[in-house]
């Protein structure tokens, strides 16, 4: 019946977990100041996931194979994803 909330294994709701500071009370002022930040974040990941795809389907339509593990470094953020 959990599963149907939309509650997490501990009983809390997921969706409120970004919206509480470290000692578990609701801090919406943290929450608006960061939502920008987690935007551009999930954007990046969103970006280097698509980049990873166009780069696997070059490499198999050149007759290549990757072999080890692709590691980008964001110019602008210096955010490394691996």
């Amino acid at each position: 019946m959990n599963e149907s909330l939309g509650r997490g294994k501990k009983g809390g709701d997921c969706r409120l977990n970004r919206k509480k500071n470290k000692e578990g009370y609701i801090d919406m002022t943290a929450y608006y100041g960061l939502q920008s930040q987690m935007r551009e974040d999930a954007d990046l990941e969103k970006a280097v996931h698509c980049l990873i795809h166009v780069i696997r389907n070059q490499a198999e339509l050149a007759g290549f194979q990757i072999e080890n593990r692709i590691v980008f470094r964001h110019r602008k953020t210096g955010k490394v994803f691996r």
